[in-house]
């Protein structure tokens, strides 16, 4: 189950170079539990967490797909910046073909 979100609490910093330019790359982030005991820090649990990277992303905006909608018109008329690429990459776990959305969806759509 795939999630777009915050990370909120989080206890260390995720950066990535400067150089780097991701739009709607799919990378897995490796999170590792605590360690009750304080002594041997991490702890040994491991989550493993499909992320969808968005360097440049400024929020998002959430639309409900209606009758006749397509990607490209969601992205035109609701993003900032946004292409057709980037509302589908952003919802992968969700659509699993771009020309394939049905009303009543609650999509993620990039600002940029």
């Amino acid at each position: 189950m795939g999630a777009n979100g915050v990370l909120d609490d989080f206890g260390h910093a995720v950066s990535l170079d400067r150089f780097v330019q991701a739009r709607g790359v799919h990378v897995v982030l490796e999170v590792f539990g605590d360690d009750a005991s304080g002594e041997h820090p991490p702890g040994t649990d491991l989550t493993e967490v499909p992320v969808t990277l968005f360097t440049g992303l400024r929020g998002w905006r959430l639309y409900e797909v209606v009758r006749g909608d397509t990607l490209s018109a969601i992205a035109r008329d609701q993003g900032q910046g946004t292409r057709v690429g980037d509302v589908f990459e952003a919802n992968w776990d969700l659509l699993a073909d771009p020309d394939r959305i049905l009303p009543g969806q609650v999509l993620r759509v990039p600002l940029f």
